[in-house]
């Protein structure tokens, strides 16, 4: 893993690639590495060649309209000048959703032949040795997984203080956000950006990550020691922002 530059992870919605990013992210920042983790929904991760709505609206038409090798190569030319930035780079480089999530997802669903997205794309399909990927690396820093969820479990007496509704603004209404225990966890449902009954890793004293997103909720006191409210904050993304402030 020393040597590791850039992970990817791929597979369809929901299948997981968030949550291993977010286990790595959190593995490699626990023993010192430096890593950085682009989220697939991030505003202007590496390997885009849009950066907000308009712009990948503009993809979407240019795909539909039977320019995709145009968009191929304009996908190709940003990995290459990415693959460039990451051998320098002294950050390991983990990136969910940039391959099949970006890019199959266009090519297949536009009646473009099979084979010749497969082409495009450079892609030679093969079986691993299923002996081979099941094997665990004698220096996998990340195999003692029990070890790893003891740490992110506390006593339920600690984290009843943050139990209770909390309220915030979204387009001139205020709202309501709920947090949560159960099963010895703090989850949180109806935060913008964030999935419904949503889990809160403990990280640090009165700071939590949101469960496969990089999202951190951070929250505050009063002088009396009394939880007052929460606050949500990440990384800008292409559909909207999480930062946020959250009254109780």
């Amino acid at each position: 893993m020393k040597d590791t530059k850039l992970i990817l992870i791929e597979g369809i919605s929901g299948s997981g690639k968030s949550t291993l990013a977010q286990f790595l992210t959190r593995a490699f920042t626990n023993q010192g590495i430096p890593c950085q983790w682009w989220y697939e929904e991030e505003k202007r991760p590496p390997l885009y060649i849009f950066n907000d709505q308009q712009s990948l609206q503009n993809v979407v038409e240019a795909l539909s309209s039977g320019r995709y090798q145009q968009i191929i190569e304009s996908v190709l030319e940003q990995w290459q000048i990415f693959s460039q930035e990451a051998q320098s780079s002294e950050k390991v480089i983990i990136i969910d959703g940039s391959l099949f999530g970006y890019l199959t997802w266009s090519l297949f669903p536009l009646d473009i032949p099979n084979a010749e997205a497969l082409d495009l794309l450079g892609f030679r399909v093969y079986t691993p040795s299923l002996g081979a990927a099941g094997a665990k690396s004698m220096d996998d820093p990340f195999e003692d997984t029990e070890t790893n969820k003891k740490k992110t479990v506390l006593e339920p007496s600690l984290l009843e203080p943050f139990v209770g509704t909390y309220t915030f603004l979204e387009e001139g209404e205020r709202r309501a956000c709920l947090v949560m225990l159960e099963n010895g966890s703090l989850i949180v449902d109806n935060m913008p950006q964030v999935w419904p009954r949503t889990r809160l890793i403990p990280q640090a004293n009165n700071i939590f990550l949101v469960e496969s997103l990089p999202f951190q909720v951070a929250f505050e006191k009063d002088v009396q020691g009394t939880i007052i409210g929460m606050r949500a904050s990440g990384p800008a993304l292409l559909f909207g922002s999480v930062d946020c402030f959250f009254t109780r």
